[in-house]
């Protein structure tokens, strides 16, 4: 019996540990429920089919490059060659980008980008 809880005890800290670092459906954490992936990639872009929120992650290093809302219509694009997030062509983050990793952007049209 004291065999079992040793090794029952580290499965489920596992279990939980993935389940935090990946969020609901393999979203990260912060990004909201009803957003959907709209681009993945290198380089990759999106363009807002409404008005809504948008989240860059970089999926390689783990962490947001940017959040912020669009408006119907507007592009974003992911360029880390130029080390920039832009919006219809305009940075609107500099900085934390690395080539060869790989980037995310989820779009949801209710979603409040805030951070």
């Amino acid at each position: 019996m004291i065999a079992l809880k040793r090794l029952a005890i580290p499965s489920i800290s596992a279990i939980l540990l993935v389940v935090l670092l990946l969020g609901c459906g393999g979203k990260p954490l912060g990004v909201p429920g009803d957003a959907q992936l709209c681009s993945q990639g290198d380089h990759p872009g999106c363009t807002a089919p409404q008005p809504g929120g948008v989240w860059v992650y970089d999926r390689t290093g783990k962490h947001f490059v940017y959040q912020g809302a669009l408006s119907a219509e507007q592009d974003l694009s992911v360029d880390p060659a130029a080390n920039q997030v832009t919006v219809d062509g305009n940075p609107v983050a500099t900085g934390g980008l690395q080539a060869g990793h790989s980037y995310e952007i989820y779009f949801a049209p209710s979603g409040r980008a805030s951070r």
